[in-house]
C-alpha cells in the first residue's frame, strides 16, 4: 500500500508542476495579448487625433478644443473689443429685476463652458469695480436701474423717537 500512496503523491506532485507551468503560459499570453490591445488602441487615439486636426478641432498639445455653442456659431472667433462686457450689459439693462450670475451664464449661451464662465464672471467683476453695474443679494443691475430700484426701509419713521422741544406732533417725511 506504501506504494500506491508514493505513486500517488508522485502523480499529484506533476500534475500540481503541469498545472503551474500552464498557468504561466496562459499568463504569458494574456500579457502578450493586453500589449497587442495596447498598441491597437493608440493607433485608434491617432487617427482620432489625426482626424480632429484635419477638422482644425485639435490644440498643439493634443488636446481636444472646446468651444462654446456662441464660439462654434461665429466660427471661433470671439473680438476683443469688449462685446462681452457690451453684451452683458445689455442683458442686464433689459432685466428690471436683474440677473444672477447664472442666469447671464445661460442666457449668453455658455454654461458648461468652464473658460467662457469664468470670462463672464471677470467681465462682471471689470463692470462692477467699473461702476457701471451694480451687485445687489446676488444679482446684476445696471447702475442707472440700481439707482432708481425701489429701496426697502427697515424701520418706519413714525415709530422712531424725535427730539421735539415744542411739544408739537413730528410728521414723517413721506
Amino acid at each position: 500500500m506504501s506504494d500506491f500512496i508514493e505513486s500517488e503523491r508522485v502523480r499529484l506532485t506533476q500534475a500540481r508542476t503541469d498545472l503551474v507551468e500552464k498557468r504561466h503560459v496562459l499568463q504569458t499570453q494574456i500579457a502578450e495579448v493586453d500589449r497587442d490591445l495596447h498598441g491597437v488602441d493608440r493607433e485608434f487615439e491617432a487617427v482620432k487625433a489625426y482626424e480632429l486636426a484635419k477638422q482644425g478641432k485639435l490644440n498643439l498639445n493634443g488636446g481636444q478644443v472646446r468651444r462654446s455653442p456662441v464660439q462654434a456659431a461665429s466660427g471661433g472667433r470671439r473680438s476683443r473689443d469688449g462685446s462681452r462686457r457690451n453684451s452683458l450689459l445689455e442683458m442686464i439693462g433689459n432685466a428690471p429685476n436683474g440677473m444672477a450670475r447664472g442666469e447671464l451664464i445661460y442666457a449668453s449661451g455658455v454654461k458648461g463652458d468652464k473658460n467662457a464662465e469664468m470670462s463672464i464672471s471677470n467681465a462682471l467683476t471689470a463692470l462692477t469695480k467699473a461702476g457701471q453695474v451694480i451687485r445687489h443679494e446676488g444679482k446684476y443691475f445696471t447702475s442707472n436701474i440700481a439707482t432708481s430700484a425701489p429701496v426697502e426701509v427697515t424701520a418706519n419713521p413714525v415709530d422712531m423717537p424725535t427730539t421735539n422741544t415744542t411739544d408739537q406732533p413730528v410728521e414723517a417725511a413721506a
